[in-house]
């Protein structure tokens, strides 16, 4: 359908912030190992096209936030052909069998030219920050791109710039004089350390919220999400509040119980900061996280359920967005179920945007319900019943 086309949908499920994962050329389909920071994957348009849809974005009252993977590049980027001084490559002393530590991947990968770091893979090899004319490189991109008019960025891999976290922020306070306060970063890491790099971009995914609340929906039980909030309360303000991503299994497939998932999202609903929908979780579409087929949470946005029509994005083979399984907008539009109903929580937070920078107070367990208020220019009460899977606002 393209993003222009879908504007008035996804003013009508009143989204305020349009995140735009990568649009640059790659090889990779899900573009987060650049070959040009400086133009559009043509399958999306070009530049021209691109300010087009920004003007169009901002003139249905939404910004526009880009995904921008700084830490690595693909191996087809010029740079990596012809400066290779950009990466970083082993030395004599280098242990090439280093093994990453969240699933014991290599980190190093041989080429013609010697062994070079790749955190993320062989085709996705790492700038090498300490050189000077790296970070101006970078800080070049960042410049373009908010000259052409996005709003902010998403900073994929924030935590991995340099190897200590005092490095990165002070490099992420440099990008940040230059895109503004309105970014998001993704930081796999405990609250303490995630919030650091929050307070200097703008925001940051709430990866310690996400986990919590989803074991507390599973569970049927308040304690993990109460625990969270805890954790959580003073700068909850600071973060996006997510329960699906291209990282992880689908809302739909971890949680498949409608009255379950519907208190999930009113929970992100009710708290601080910004509520994040992942495109199609609106319309309980499924998928299951496989980290060498992460196709299967990215599949095309169902637009049709027969999955053909005029605009509608089509895949050779699909393994969950499989057509007549009336999970498609234009079975769902007209009839009641969970897209209206979450739709309900989309129009509350809209009346209410004031709660994106309230404060916590009062938060408590009673029984097997969680009990908070919310305060700021106004005030609120909202009990999230685990026993019952409801939510009420007083």
């Amino acid at each position: 359908m393209g993003v222009k086309n879908s504007l008035g949908y996804l003013r009508d499920l009143l989204v305020d912030v349009i995140w735009l994962t990568p649009i640059f050329p790659s090889p990779s389909f899900h573009g987060y190992e650049v070959s040009d920071y400086y133009s559009i994957n043509p399958s999306y348009g070009d530049l021209e096209s691109f300010k087009a849809l920004i003007d169009e974005i901002h003139g249905a009252g939404m910004k526009v936030i880009l995904d921008l993977p700084l830490h690595h590049t693909s191996v087809q980027h010029i740079w990596f052909k012809e400066r290779k001084n950009f990466y970083k490559w082993a030395s004599e002393g280098t242990n090439i069998n280093e093994r990453r530590s969240w699933d014991g991947g290599f980190v190093w990968h041989p080429s013609k030219s010697g062994y070079y770091k790749g955190l993320f893979g062989p085709c996705a090899p790492d700038l090498n920050f300490e050189k000077e004319e790296v970070v101006s490189e970078v800080l070049n991109v960042v410049r373009f791109w908010k000259e052409i008019g996005v709003d902010g960025f998403r900073f994929d891999a924030a935590k991995h710039i340099y190897d200590d976290h005092e490095r990165n922020i002070s490099f992420w306070k440099k990008v940040t004089e230059i895109a503004g306060n309105f970014n998001v970063s993704e930081v796999w890491d405990s609250p303490k350390i995630t919030d650091l790099y929050a307070k200097v971009t703008g925001y940051a995914f709430n990866f310690h919220l996400f986990g919590s609340l989803i074991r507390s929906i599973k569970e049927g039980k308040p304690d993990h999400l109460f625990s969270a909030l805890l954790d959580l309360k003073s700068s909850i303000s600071r973060y996006f509040n997510f329960l699906s991503s291209h990282d992880t299994s689908r809302i739909a497939s971890q949680i498949p119980d409608v009255r379950r998932r519907l208190m999930a999202f009113a929970v992100i609903m009710t708290l601080p900061g910004v509520p994040v929908i992942y495109y199609g979780d609106e319309l309980s579409v499924t998928g299951v996280y496989d980290p060498y087929f992460p196709e299967d949470v990215m599949e095309p946005f169902p637009w049709y359920e027969s999955m053909c029509g005029d605009g509608q994005t089509r895949w050779k083979s699909l393994r969950y967005t499989l057509p007549h399984r009336g999970m498609s907008y234009e079975s769902q539009e007209r009839k009641d179920g969970f897209f209206k109903e979450l739709k309900k929580w989309t129009r509350f937070r809209s009346e209410n945007s004031w709660i994106d920078n309230s404060e916590i107070e009062n938060l408590r367990v009673e029984g097997n319900a969680i009990i908070y208020n919310l305060s700021s220019e106004k005030f609120l009460t909202v009990k999230h019943d685990f026993e019952k899977f409801q939510t009420d606002i007083m």
